[in-house]
């Protein structure tokens, strides 16, 4: 053992073979040279509570401490062979002031014995300090075998050190891994109070994503409650649209609309893209929603105009009652039938009474509206099961759904028929009218007489307006036979002149001399065509 003091006065004690290195002082941080011999000027002191190995201190202090009373027997102070009360030691030194006392230390190491002379002279009082061991370059000076309970304080000081540390250490793999660990609630140095709460919202988190890629899917699909977008191209050339990120692709032609089918678990959003066939560039897109049982239809960038319509506006309109008789009594006459020139703009007016307005929404869903079955395509049965829930849900929700149609018509019911507003053409005339009359003259002596009024079906197209009128499972009797067949009127208007004629077509298996099918043609001009037999 060594025992020497810094130029500050703070003592130290080393092992023999340091000797010769250098401590960095923990008072004044000044380096020392170790010596290779103990300075007398240092003594070695045991105290109870302190290091079984003893605490270096300067000798004038331990010679004030005593004189003080703070030191009594209790303190042991060695003198080279073995440990000895500090008093007897001290105090024996001043009653033979004359004989200084030599002190011997002993070298642990070699267990040696050496005698060496101690200058036990008590002069100016230095401060001193205790060595802190764990305070040491232990690069240069390891410390000394502590008891268990030191050793284990200082291996529990060490881990939080490194711990503590580590963040900061400058090793990329070591900055991702902590990362990593404090992302998913797994770094010890954050504590149970953080850590618990985030590895909750990662269960959270895996359970939400499982549900909506897996397992939510596959539950609609088992309780066919499938999700439809339908999506409409309203540019003028053909395209292909992109659903989601399933990346489900339909071709969509110019001015039609293509149906995606999909199963979802819960309500999610959904990006649809609209991209060019021909040149690949994006032609726009729209993110909607999607859920289980709900319809989507997308109108990509809003280029088109759907009618808002709003059934039971018209409920209370009627065509003017005189020239719908005199209609049916010019059809029932074999006569011009001019009065439906009257008929047609009022049908058109009434229509355009049910339209609420044009949208231009991006997309129109059927949390909203209602949609005509037809916009939907896929599986028939699947379909019918879908509507049938959905007119459910809407009708319990008791609120109102108005139509969305496109092409953009507007179809309304009145008393007596119905009729449709184009917005695109408001001179377009389609209307279904139901005749008050029941006996039509269909030939020179031939008439046919109805159980119910007759429905006629009135259009116009490329410049011509068409009536017409079609009787099935009618009885009629030619020559001493009766045949079962469909009467059909139909009626022209081109460039003012109008043309109209009466037609049947019927058969009777068990006509005779094979006369099975009948052909039977009245015109405007009283002229008859047969009846031709076959």
């Amino acid at each position: 053992m060594i025992l020497f003091a810094c130029q500050c006065g703070t003592p130290y004690s080393v092992e023999d073979q340091y000797a010769g290195g250098s401590l960095e002082c923990t008072s004044c941080g000044k380096p020392n040279q170790i010596p290779t011999a103990s300075d007398p000027r240092v003594v070695l002191i045991f105290k109870a509570g302190e290091s079984e190995d003893g605490m270096p201190m300067l000798r004038e202090e331990v010679e004030r401490l005593v004189t003080a009373g703070q030191f009594t027997e209790a303190e042991l102070i060695w003198d080279g062979t073995t440990w000895r009360p500090v008093t007897d030691v001290v105090l024996g030194g001043q009653a033979k002031a004359e004989e200084k006392p030599k002190l011997h230390l002993k070298r642990r190491e070699d267990e040696v014995e050496e005698e060496e002379e101690g200058d036990l002279s008590l002069g100016e009082i230095e401060p001193i300090q205790k060595v802190q061991l764990d305070e040491i370059d232990l690069q240069q000076l390891p410390t000394k075998k502590r008891d268990k309970k030191v050793k284990k304080e200082k291996a529990k000081k060490e881990k939080k050190e490194k711990r503590e540390k580590a963040p900061s250490e400058p090793g990329k793999a070591g900055k991702v891994s902590q990362l990593l660990r404090r992302v998913f609630g797994s770094d010890p140095s954050l504590g149970r109070k953080v850590n618990v709460p985030i590895q909750i919202f990662w269960v959270l988190v895996v359970g939400w994503y499982g549900f909506k890629l897996g397992l939510g899917p596959l539950l609609s699909k088992f309780r066919e409650k499938p999700s439809y977008v339908v999506v409409y191209n309203f540019e003028q050339q053909e395209c292909t649209a992109t659903l989601g990120w399933r990346r489900l692709k339909k071709d969509v032609y110019p001015g039609t609309a293509s149906c995606f089918e999909l199963y979802v678990g819960m309500r999610e959003k959904q990006k649809v893209t609209l991209t060019s066939r021909t040149s690949g560039q994006a032609m726009g897109s729209v993110t909607v929603p999607v859920w289980p049982g709900g319809l989507t239809v997308v109108n990509v960038g809003g280029k088109g105009g759907f009618a808002q319509v709003r059934s039971g506006a018209t409920g209370g309109e009627n065509l003017p009652g005189g020239d719908v008789k005199q209609l049916a009594d010019q059809i029932g006459g074999h006569q011009e039938p001019s009065a439906i020139l009257k008929l047609a703009p009022e049908g058109r007016r009434i229509a355009k009474k049910a339209l609420v307005n044009t949208r231009r929404d991006p997309f129109f869903t059927s949390a909203e509206f209602r949609f005509e079955r037809n916009i939907v395509q896929g599986d028939t049965e699947m379909v019918t099961k879908f509507f049938e829930a959905l007119d459910k849900r809407q009708k319990e929700s008791k609120k109102a759904y108005d139509l969305i149609a496109w092409p953009p018509l507007c179809n309304a019911n009145f008393h007596g028929g119905s009729a449709v507003y184009d917005l695109r053409n408001d001179q377009r005339t389609q209307m279904v009218i139901w005749l008050p009359r029941k006996t039509f003259q269909v030939g020179k002596s031939l008439t046919v007489t109805l159980k119910d009024n007759p429905k006629l079906e009135v259009s116009d197209a490329d410049g011509t307006l068409r009536l017409k009128i079609e009787i099935q499972n009618y009885q009629s009797k030619f020559g001493s036979t009766d045949y079962t067949g469909t009467w059909r009127y139909g009626a022209s208007q081109t460039n003012g002149r109008w043309d109209w004629a009466w037609s049947f077509e019927g058969q009777n298996d068990k006509a005779p001399n094979g006369r099975k099918r009948v052909y039977y043609r009245y015109d405007r001009n009283y002229k008859e065509s047969g009846p031709t037999y076959k």
